[in-house]
């Protein structure tokens, strides 16, 4: 009877473990769909935001003091925005 009850003990444990292994694959393919949903929300934003400096370059017109029309830079506030490593690093991956 002990060789038995072993192997059934074994089965059992088989199976318990074959169900954890399959949990934890369907919660990290779980993480990897939001992870993708929310890289291609970065990038949709992204995308708004190279629109908007892109108008804001065309339409943003300032004149100097002698009256002479010059374009506005935003290269800088966008440097600031591509520079911060959270968002560098999210959409690269």
């Amino acid at each position: 009877m002990g060789l038995l009850q072993r192997l059934k003990h074994d089965l059992k444990a088989g199976l318990a473990t074959l169900r954890h292994g399959t949990a934890q694959a369907a919660i990290r393919a779980l993480e990897e769909t939001e992870l993708l949903r929310i890289r291609l929300e970065i990038r949709k934003l992204d995308q708004q935001l190279d629109e908007l400096y892109r108008d804001l370059g065309e339409r943003g017109v300032n004149l100097r003091e002698g009256g002479e029309p010059t374009l506005k830079s935003v290269d800088s506030s966008k440097r600031s925005w591509n520079s911060r490593p959270h968002a560098r690093s999210l959409n690269r991956r």
